[in-house]
C-alpha cells in the first residue's frame, strides 16, 4: 500500500474534508489546483482567507461599539475585552475611529506610541476637550433662555396693545351724536331725543 506523500495526493485527500463554508473561500483553488505544491497552497489560502474573514467579523463587532460616556482608556479596555486575541494594529485603528475628531487628529500622528500610552494621552485630551464642549452647550442654553424671555416680552407688549385698541374703539355714530347733543345743550337724553314739548305733553297726561 502506497503512503500519501505527494502534494497531489494530499490535496485530493484534503479537499473532501473541508467544510462547505471554508471550501467556498478557496473554490478557485479546488476547481483549478496549482500545478506545483497544490496541497501547501491550498492550506496557505485557507489560513490567509479565513484570517481575513475572521478579522472582518471582528472589525464589524468593534464598529458596533461607541465611546459614549467612557474615557478613551476605558473604551480601549472595553474593546480589548470583547476580542482579546485581536491584532493590536487593528484594535488601534478601530479605537481611534471611535474618538472625537479633534482627539483622533492628535493621537493618530503618534504612530510609534504604545497603545496603552495612547489611551492615557487620550484621557488627558478628554479632560481638555470635554469642558470646552460643556461650556459651548451651556452658552447655547443661555442664548435660548434669553431668546425665550425676549419672545415672552414681545407677546406681553402685543397683548397690551390689543387691549388698548379694544378700549379705545369708537362707539356707534348715533350714540355719539346724542352724547354730543347732550353735552352741548345741557339737556338729558330724552330732551335731546324728543324735545321739551313732548315731555310737557306726557306730564300733562299724567296729571289729568
Amino acid at each position: 500500500m502506497r503512503s500519501i506523500l505527494t502534494e497531489v495526493d494530499k490535496f485530493h485527500v484534503a479537499v473532501p474534508l473541508i467544510d462547505t463554508r471554508s471550501a467556498s473561500t478557496v473554490e478557485d483553488i479546488i476547481l483549478a489546483p496549482p500545478i506545483t505544491n497544490p496541497y501547501r497552497k491550498l492550506k496557505e489560502a485557507l489560513i490567509a482567507r479565513f484570517s481575513k474573514s475572521k478579522e472582518a467579523n471582528l472589525i464589524q463587532l468593534l464598529d458596533g461599539e461607541s465611546l459614549g460616556d467612557k474615557t478613551p482608556s476605558q473604551h480601549l479596555r472595553h474593546l480589548r475585552s470583547l476580542v482579546p486575541d485581536i491584532d493590536e494594529e487593528v484594535l488601534k485603528a478601530r479605537w481611534l475611529s471611535h474618538l472625537p475628531p479633534q482627539m483622533h487628529e492628535c493621537l493618530v500622528k503618534q504612530e510609534q506610541a504604545d497603545l496603552n500610552k495612547l489611551g492615557a494621552a487620550g484621557d488627558k485630551l478628554h479632560e481638555v476637550i470635554k469642558p470646552a464642549g460643556i461650556a459651548a452647550v451651556s452658552d447655547l442654553e443661555t442664548q435660548v433662555a434669553a431668546l425665550a424671555e425676549h419672545l415672552a416680552e414681545l407677546s406681553a407688549i402685543v397683548a397690551r396693545s390689543r387691549e388698548r385698541a379694544v378700549q379705545q374703539r369708537p362707539r356707534s355714530r348715533s350714540r355719539s351724536r346724542v352724547l354730543a347733543a347732550t353735552s352741548s345743550g345741557g339737556l338729558c337724553w330724552y330732551h335731546a331725543r324728543f324735545g321739551a314739548s313732548r315731555i310737557q305733553s306726557k306730564l300733562y297726561k299724567l296729571i289729568i
